[in-house]
């Protein structure tokens, strides 16, 4: 139902902006208008519309869909016409050639978003899904992360920055950001410079009925050009109107074929080799992108255990790379041995989102996995752990708590982020 994009020099954040615009692949007739929401770096307040013609890029002019930019300048209070903004600025034309090339005929509807208190941002964002209620509609949000700090730190905060927007409410969403923005980090200018077009963003995807927020792919500019001095955040984010794979459950050949691929990934890893899967069945569930935890245990004694929550890639090679990670690169045991193999068990967990809880009490040991964030940290213990260990609730949090590098009791933090998940879990011995 949306997008967040990054809006930097394509040589930059190209690939992350390529990552957000991959999903609407083989879907080029299922949206007939844009709604293109960016931050203006010029102009200081309020929604500020385009109504003129069109854009144009390289790649062709992209009209503007009259209609609705003229009911949205109806509510002066939360939207203007003002062309002016849009001159000076290139946070939305930056997106317009990945729409022109995914997308078949479309028109957009371009806002810029100055200055708003958090309750005008919701106004206009759930005025704007009204507006769009009915056509074929899809929000792109353009927006940079953080800006200028040094590459580690950048990554700190941009991973913070994005579990905020995870949560896929935009108060408490800006509340967190603003913050990160109080932190003492050297260079540190702002943490998303389109925190309010973002808001405003997600409030109209809510409207619409998105439920649920995706990290895509994350990268920063010291990745690219070397220099890890002063860094910019790029984030590619999907807003969802349903959980992924809600009601299904994976195949009996589906989950050997994942044991399987995760056996040639372990056979690869232990001779100093990679194992690539070819590309899983279009459609099936193996080419999904979802979570995925690899368990190794070796005569019942865990042997390696490493997952990912938010893969870039599908759920088959998601298995697969969990795998090898599992065997080299979990950091409590040394790299597996192919003496090992014989005697090796492998559990595979396949994850449901996660799913943001008010309380403790709502944490169904045995049901539920549990994963804590705070300050930049953050910890996760499976659904199967704590009956494996006989834990009671609230040793299950504090056990997070200390996987996270966090005190026993963090958990009772008011700024702690709670979140629950369930998992389907199936394994077999490597031999």
């Amino acid at each position: 139902m949306g997008l967040l994009a990054p809006h930097a020099g394509y040589v930059y954040s190209g690939r992350v902006a390529a990552a957000a615009f991959r999903q609407l692949r083989g879907r080029e007739r299922d949206y007939d208008v844009v709604a293109l929401l960016g931050t203006s770096h010029h102009e200081p307040d309020g929604g500020m519309v385009y109504t003129g013609d069109f854009f144009a890029t390289p790649l062709g002019r992209v009209p503007v869909e009259k209609d609705l930019v003229r009911r949205l300048c109806q509510r002066g209070d939360l939207y203007t016409d003002n062309e002016r903004a849009h001159v000076h600025d290139h946070s939305l034309e930056m997106q317009l050639p990945f729409l022109q090339s995914v997308l078949s005929a479309f028109s957009i509807v371009p806002i810029l978003v100055g200055r708003a208190g958090r309750e005008a941002l919701g106004r206009m964002g759930r005025y704007l899904g009204r507006v769009l209620a009915g056509r074929r509609a899809l929000i792109v949000v353009s927006s940079d992360l953080s800006h200028y700090p040094a590459a580690e730190e950048a990554r700190r905060i941009d991973t913070a920055a994005l579990e905020a927007v995870r949560l896929m409410n935009a108060e408490e969403m800006l509340a967190r950001l603003e913050a990160l923005e109080r932190e003492p980090v050297r260079n540190l200018h702002c943490v998303l410079c389109g925190k309010n077009a973002l808001a405003a963003g997600m409030a109209a995807a809510a409207e619409l009925g998105a439920r649920r927020a995706e990290v895509i792919m994350y990268r920063n500019s010291g990745d690219v050009s070397g220099d890890k001095s002063r860094c910019v955040g790029y984030g590619a984010v999907g807003f969802y109107a349903e959980p992924r794979g809600a009601g299904e459950e994976l195949s009996e050949s589906e989950k050997a074929a994942l044991l399987s691929a995760a056996r040639q990934s372990l056979a690869a890893a232990v001779e100093g080799g990679e194992y690539t899967p070819p590309p899983p069945p279009e459609g099936s569930r193996l080419a999904r992108r979802q979570g995925a935890f690899v368990t190794l245990k070796r005569q019942g004694e865990l042997r390696g255990c490493i997952g990912r929550f938010d893969p870039e890639e599908s759920l088959l090679s998601t298995v697969v790379e969990m795998a090898r990670a599992a065997a080299l690169e979990d950091p409590r045991f040394p790299p597996l041995g192919r003496d090992e193999l014989a005697d090796l068990s492998i559990d595979i967990s396949v994850l449901s989102p996660l799913r943001r809880v008010g309380r403790p009490e709502e944490v169904e040991v045995g049901r539920h996995g549990v994963c804590i964030s705070l300050r930049g940290r953050r910890g996760t213990l499976l659904p199967q752990v704590a009956p494996e260990h006989g834990w009671d609730r609230d040793t299950l949090l504090s056990q997070v708590c200390r996987k996270a590098g966090l005190p026993a009791d963090a958990w009772r933090d008011p700024e702690a982020i709670l979140c629950v998940y369930t998992a389907e879990v199936f394994g077999g011995a490597y031999a």
